[in-house]
């Protein structure tokens, strides 16, 4: 008898998925209450779906896909999903976890091809299932890099700047404006992830335990273009981090 139920995640799992995911340390330092709050943001259904796998009403495994499309020269040409919070409790034996793994993880990074829907997945998996990963045939392609510089220290002091020639213009939204200049954009990329306004507003500005800094980049008044940014500390140093642009 199967004793694993999957079903869908919605909001009435949320105090589930909180005791979940906080019951096998996932979220090392992260009061419930800061957690739930998390869940509730990240899991929101317009922009990503989680499954869940319960026994006898206890959740014990979770795998998800953060929604989004692929375009090519301003079309959509594929889902580019993707994957998000897999894991599986860590107190089941080995061919169970083995079990409950597979079962959220084809419901969430198979879908498009059961659905016969082209798609390219990506995911950055723990170390706990990255090897499952690796054994059922997905590639390890290590294509990201990253690059530090250190510089003296100073600070913005006002909302507004220029620096070469492009004016930033500090900005606490994006609203629908921005989706006529993003189709213009994406016509000039052979490849991208599709950057309307909503979804840049959920990933940057409704983000509850991240604060960016979120600019407009202008060429004589015209819009060219975002940056986002971020602070934190890091080893007594102030860091900045480039997220996206």
């Amino acid at each position: 008898m199967n004793t694993h139920k999957l079903s869908s995640y919605n909001s009435k799992y949320i105090d589930e998925i909180t005791d979940f995911w906080l019951r096998n340390d996932d979220f090392e330092g992260m009061n419930p209450v800061a957690l739930k709050k998390h869940l509730l943001w990240k899991y929101d259904k317009k922009f990503a779906h989680l499954w869940i796998v319960q026994k006898q009403d206890r959740i014990v495994g979770s795998c998800g896909r953060i929604r989004t499309e692929l375009l090519s020269k301003g079309q959509i040409i594929c889902k580019g999903p993707w994957g998000l919070d897999s894991l599986v409790e860590y107190s089941l034996g080995k061919e169970e976890r083995r079990c409950v793994f597979l079962k959220v993880f084809r419901s969430a990074l198979l879908e498009g091809y059961r659905k016969n829907e082209p798609e390219i997945a990506l995911c950055f998996p723990n170390e706990v299932v990255r090897d499952t990963y690796l054994r059922i045939g997905w590639l390890d392609v290590p294509i990201f890099f990253k690059y530090s510089k250190d510089i003296s220290s100073g600070y913005i002091k006002s909302s507004d700047y220029e620096s070469g020639g492009l004016k930033f213009s500090l900005i606490k939204s994006f609203d629908c404006r921005w989706d006529s200049l993003w189709k213009k954009f994406s016509s000039s990329f052979s490849l991208i992830v599709l950057r309307e306004h909503s979804y840049l507003n959920w990933r940057y500005f409704k983000n509850p335990d991240k604060k960016y800094i979120v600019f407009l980049v202008k060429v004589r008044n015209e819009i060219k273009g975002y940056l986002v940014v971020r602070e934190e500390e890091s080893f007594g140093k102030k860091v900045g981090h480039i997220v996206d642009f």
